[in-house]
């Protein structure tokens, strides 16, 4: 006997243009229970980096010292940005391995939060319906840049 779909119980939404159905799984899930960002101060033994200071004046949470780090970065490489943070938060953890973990995570979720982003602008650009695309160029003869915006 074919399995019997439950369409009752689908999760329906409207994106502004079509319904969506989303069915009900049976898969049970397994919910973590949620770090907190405990305010945290730097170790005695890995004193001297810019962080070190920071955290001498206030306490911070990790997530506060990659994040301000991360934004400093944020024009570098790939490897040059995780040189720069594992030098900076490494003296907030007992040892490397645990630094370079929590810089593999919080890299790994602003990927992810940058990809659900760009699928949440795509699908919110293609419910708009475009009919026409129009570009202005002008002729250097003519006009100038500012006499062309101008006009």
């Amino acid at each position: 006997m074919a399995k019997q779909i439950a369409y009752r119980e689908a999760k329906v939404y409207f994106d502004g243009k079509h319904y969506i159905a989303i069915l009900k799984t049976s898969r049970k899930l397994h919910y973590k229970a949620r770090k907190t960002n405990k305010k945290i101060e730097c170790n005695q033994a890995n004193k001297g980096s810019a962080s070190q200071k920071i955290a001498e004046s206030f306490p911070v949470s990790k997530k506060e010292v990659f994040e301000r780090v991360y934004r400093e970065q944020v024009d570098l490489p790939e490897r040059a940005k995780k040189q720069v943070l594992n030098k900076e938060i490494l003296p907030y953890f007992e040892n490397k391995a645990d630094a370079r973990e929590y810089i593999e995570q919080e890299l790994a979720k602003k990927a992810r939060n940058s990809m659900v982003r760009r699928i949440r602008m795509i699908r919110k650009a293609n419910l708009a319906n475009f009919n026409y695309f129009a570009t202005f160029t002008y002729d250097s003869k003519k006009h100038t840049g500012e006499s062309f915006r101008k006009s």
